[in-house]
């Protein structure tokens, strides 16, 4: 039963890792507006967390499909690679939000330049290495040898 539920809620934190970087991760307030980017748009390296969440979706419904007694050799190893794609991701996903690539450009007639703007976070870039964890944490719950087996 813990398997099951486990792999369901791996499964639903994964699908929010996926689509984490096409929602507003950045921003910063102007006089004309606030702007805002997405995770792909500030940081290309974002590209990662999509495919690290489909993974993850994929292993963990199957460990929620699993039909099998608890404790077999395969629901450990699938608690392993969730474990192993939900530190990646939750590893990425702090490395992008703790230090936002993001530069303001002005486009002044001829000329461009740089602005400089406080960029803040918005909740997608902290929601995003929460989640990862969450995912982590469900494969660790799978993978642990103090469930029962038979």
């Amino acid at each position: 039963m813990i398997t099951r539920a486990a792999g369901a809620v791996a499964a639903l934190a994964s699908m929010f890792v996926a689509v984490s970087p096409a929602l507003p991760w950045f921003g910063a307030s102007t006089p004309s507006g606030d702007l805002t980017t997405t995770g792909f748009g500030s940081s290309g390296a974002l590209w990662v967390l999509p495919l690290l969440g489909a993974l993850g979706l994929a292993v963990g419904l199957a460990v929620a499909a699993s039909r099998s007694p608890a404790g077999l050799i395969e629901e450990r190893w699938a608690g392993g690679a969730l474990v192993v794609l939900g530190a990646m991701a939750c590893l990425w996903a702090l490395w992008a939000a703790l230090d936002p690539p993001v530069d303001v450009l002005v486009a002044d007639g001829p000329a461009d330049r740089r602005v400089a703007l406080p960029v803040g976070v918005r909740p997608a870039a902290v929601l995003a290495p929460i989640a990862a964890a969450i995912v982590a944490g469900a494969g660790a719950a799978i993978a642990l040898p103090w469930r029962a087996r038979r």
